[in-house]
């Protein structure tokens, strides 16, 4: 079994759009990437005993995969890892979603969790932070004191917290996730 048939879709911060260095790989070894809108992107990894390998561009040669297929696959292990369980924590004016330790901030690409599974939690629509990626937290789109909250959760993982992503917070639109205008 190769490794693109155990991706598993992540988000990451698009690093184009990030200040400092930044590393040029060949093509073949650069990670394959999908942009979403909001200066997001997803990428695929595997789950190597504890330690993330990213899918990267030689692979799909390899194995010859498209980088669709790819998608869909990681897409599907995505969200059938989550059949083991998503606990939603109720913390007053937001909510936290805990998964896995690994994963939780690239839960914002199923669509099925937003528009089913968690749509009573919210009556204006999704606000959500992924400061990095084991946290997500959302509030109401409405809610003042919510979005006070999901920055103060933001600013405290950025004090100290590892694998950081982003300190923007999102608004879900259709099936899209687009900065929240301040």
């Amino acid at each position: 079994m190769g490794m693109c048939s155990q991706a598993i879709a992540y988000v990451k911060v698009d690093q184009k759009d990030q200040p400092g260095p930044s590393i040029s790989l060949n093509s073949g070894n650069a990670p394959v990437t999908r942009q979403l809108q909001s200066g997001l992107v997803v990428c695929y990894v595997v789950d190597a005993n504890g330690r993330l390998e990213f899918i990267q561009e030689r692979h799909l040669a390899e194995e010859q995969v498209s980088a669709e297929d790819l998608h869909a696959t990681g897409m599907a292990n995505l969200a059938s890892r989550t059949a083991s369980g998503i606990q939603v924590r109720d913390q007053g004016h937001w909510q936290g979603l805990l998964f896995d330790g690994n994963f939780e901030a690239s839960l914002i690409l199923l669509d099925s969790l937003w528009e089913e599974s968690l749509k009573d939690k919210v009556s204006t629509g999704f606000v959500v932070c992924i400061p990095s990626r084991d946290i997500l937290a959302f509030c109401d789109r409405d809610s003042v004191e919510g979005i006070r909250s999901l920055r103060q959760v933001v600013d405290r993982v950025w004090e100290g917290g590892d694998h950081l992503l982003t300190r923007t917070l999102y608004v879900r639109e259709g099936k899209t996730w687009k900065p929240l205008k301040t």
